[in-house]
């Protein structure tokens, strides 16, 4: 494929379908194609190989010579011209040793396969398994993967590749790639500063802002588009650019749409992480069962698994391998899934196994990590896949090792919630405490105040205890004042009544017996005496209670007054207690008051 060509989706599709030539025709007519004769397939390789020739992103070209023997009947001398990957660390292209396997030459065998692919699929599985290992040929990889593809997503061989992208129930409704390329990605920012880092030495990458810049950001972005869910992840860019490698940039972004969505990478790939957790317990129980001095040298060393499989499993070695073993385990991969990234890491761990005991936490992630696998697998293509074959991990064990995370995880989850229950019960606690604080605190305040309000209360009652007392000390003063008055009054007028008395005894004997003789003579029974005349006793008599009356009315004046300096709210209690005494006495002494001065004392 040109450059020109794959300047846009539209037509770096035709011309797709243009350099894969006869083949597309006879993987969708696989009756037409089992008629033809192997020269005559020979012969469309031919013009697809001058085609890969000008396409920079091809890792190796392939020659065909064809010599035709007499009567039709063709013998064939291929022969594989190798080139190289400019990929820097990632290493050089595949070796022309892995092209012939057992039974005859590699491309013939792929290209009867592609051409009954759905028969194929079904009848041939094993000798399906056995080819993917030996290596899909670099020209037929643009179809061999979109045929596993397809038959992953069980899609027939002539099903569009389109139709990966329609199968999530909205068929009608589902945009184009070309459609979502006009759209703006929110993670647009990211993308372009991750581009520069993706295989930065390859030739189809290494130009800022060229073609394959370009495609690398068109897919990751119509993606980031498509999936909203996952958006965008730094893994993307090397799975993506692996594909252009091959394809077109439309064709590219359907085969990561099912490489997400029937190869079970989504889950790797969304903000949560989810299946992560479970990828990295898997590989740790292959490792403790599989290495057990290699999985305690880890824990002694405090290397998690984490720590170097995670990229492993983001970017399908993408990110730490040489691209032709990428390839190769691609191959295997879009046939087996998620179980070849298992069995690639056994592989690295079981190859690498003594020089990791040896060394600690620096020596391990400088091999596992960074660029020292790349640099150790540098042309050791051959070395690497044939460990790889020799390794094996059992399904059931990865079933097994899945069931007990899922069981591990249903414990940690329900403990999860149970401590979420229990927080959230404390928080409400908490919550009622303080609420129940703050109305302590404002009952405190209210009480504070109201503390206030009684002591200030107290004193000023206390106050007008005092005055009410010294007023009382007052008016006793006064009452008993008025008290020793009227009794002086008394007594000097008890005093003159005995002193007439006596006067008047002492000058009446001579004149009363005189006047007795001649009032007793003048007499008679009968008759009273004379208007003018008034006995001695008669005369003190009415002098007395003239004396006595002067006094009521003194003393009464006295109390009137006393009471104009009582308070106004005890008057009428002063007044009703003189009115229940009896007529004539004055009590000299007020009633005490409750809390008074002298009470308080």
């Amino acid at each position: 494929m040109s450059a020109a060509a794959a300047a846009s989706p539209a037509a770096s599709s035709s011309n797709t379908n243009s350099m894969n030539g006869g083949l597309t025709v006879a993987a969708n007519s696989p009756a037409t194609t089992a008629r033809a004769s192997e020269a005559e397939l020979l012969a469309m390789l031919e013009a697809q190989n001058r085609m890969l020739a000008q396409d920079v992103r091809a890792v190796t070209t392939m020659t065909v010579t064809v010599t035709e023997n007499g009567g039709g009947d063709g013998s064939t001398n291929n022969s594989l011209d190798n080139g190289s990957v400019d990929g820097g660390s990632h290493g050089s292209g595949a070796g022309a040793e892995a092209a012939e396997p057992e039974g005859g030459n590699i491309m013939v065998h792929w290209i009867e396969a592609l051409s009954t692919w759905d028969v194929f699929t079904k009848k041939r599985q094993k000798r399906l398994h056995e080819l993917v290992m030996e290596g899909v040929p670099e020209q037929l990889r643009c179809m061999a993967w979109q045929l596993m593809a397809k038959t992953k997503a069980g899609l027939p061989a002539d099903e569009p590749l389109v139709s990966l992208i329609a199968r999530d129930g909205s068929d009608s409704e589902c945009p184009s790639y070309v459609d979502l390329l006009k759209l703006t990605s929110p993670h647009e920012k990211y993308i372009n500063r991750d581009i520069d880092r993706t295989y930065p030495n390859h030739s189809f990458f290494a130009e800022r802002g060229g073609m394959g810049q370009e495609n690398l950001f068109n897919v990751i972005k119509a993606y980031s588009l498509y999936d909203t869910e996952v958006g965008y992840c730094q893994g993307c860019p090397f799975i993506v650019g692996v594909l252009l490698m091959h394809m077109p940039e439309d064709e590219a972004f359907y085969m990561f749409t099912s490489i997400m969505r029937d190869y079970k990478l989504r889950g790797l790939y969304r903000p949560s992480m989810a299946d992560m957790p479970l990828r990295l317990f898997q590989l740790e129980g292959l490792i403790a069962q599989g290495f057990p001095e290699l999985h305690a040298h880890f824990a002694e060393i405090g290397v998690s698994v984490a720590t170097f499989a995670s990229s492993w499993f983001l970017t399908l070695f993408g990110s730490t391998l040489p691209l032709p073993i990428v390839f190769r385990l691609l191959d295997v991969f879009f046939v087996d899934g998620m179980h070849v990234i298992f069995r690639a890491a056994m592989a690295i761990l079981a190859n690498s196994h003594d020089y990791l005991l040896r060394n600690n936490v620096e020596g391990v992630l400088r091999l596992l990590m960074k660029n020292g696998l790349a640099e150790k697998y540098n042309n050791r293509e051959a070395e690497f896949m044939a460990e790889f074959a020799q390794t094996k991990v059992d399904h059931k064990r990865l079933q097994k090792l899945e069931k007990d995370y899922t069981m591990a995880k249903m414990k940690t989850d329900m403990e999860q919630s149970e401590l979420t229950k229990k927080n959230q019960e404390i928080e409400h606690l908490r919550e009622e405490n303080k609420n129940l604080k703050d109305k302590v605190a404002l009952l405190e305040r209210e009480m504070t105040l109201m503390a206030t309000k009684l002591l200030n209360t107290s004193v000023t009652l206390n106050k007008k205890e005092e005055e009410l007392y010294d007023t009382r000390q007052a008016m006793q003063k006064a009452v008993s004042g008025l008290a020793l008055s009227s009794s002086d009054a008394d007594h000097e007028h008890t005093r003159g009544t005995s002193a007439d008395s006596t006067a008047g005894a002492t000058l009446a004997p001579s004149s009363e017996r005189t006047s007795n003789s001649s009032t007793s003579a003048l007499l008679l029974p009968g008759s009273s005496l004379p208007s003018g005349h008034t006995s001695t006793a008669s005369s003190s008599s009415h002098l007395k209670e003239t004396h006595s009356g002067g006094a009521k009315e003194t003393l009464t004046m006295a109390k009137d007054a006393i009471l104009q300096l009582i308070p106004t709210p005890f008057r009428s209690s002063s007044n009703k207690e003189h009115h229940r005494e009896p007529s004539g006495h004055v009590s000299p002494t007020l009633p005490q008051t409750p809390g008074s001065k002298r009470d308080l004392r």
